[in-house]
C-alpha cells in the first residue's frame, strides 16, 4: 500500500497544483501561489493579498478544488 501511494504521490500533487493554480488564476488571484511538494493532498497557500476578504476568497477557491483535503493559509494581508 505504501509503495503504491508513494508511486502516485507526485502525480497527484502535480495535478492538484495545476488545478488549484488554474482556479486561482480564473478568479483573478494571480498573487496567490500553491505548494503541494511532499504534502499529498494538503495545499499550502502563500502570497500577499490586498485585503482580508481577498485572502479569504483565495482560501475558499482552493478549498473548492476537487481532491484538495486541507488548506494551510499562509497568505499575508498588505498593510494599508
Amino acid at each position: 500500500f505504501f509503495l503504491m501511494t508513494a508511486a502516485r504521490q507526485g502525480v497527484v500533487e502535480k495535478d492538484l497544483t495545476t488545478r488549484s493554480s488554474a482556479a486561482l488564476k480564473a478568479a483573478g488571484m494571480d498573487w496567490a501561489t500553491v505548494n503541494l511538494e511532499q504534502r499529498g493532498r494538503d495545499v499550502q497557500l502563500q502570497g500577499m493579498a490586498a485585503s482580508a476578504p481577498a485572502r479569504d476568497a483565495a482560501l475558499k477557491t482552493v478549498q473548492n478544488v476537487y481532491g484538495v483535503r486541507e488548506v494551510q493559509n499562509l497568505i499575508e494581508v498588505a498593510a494599508a
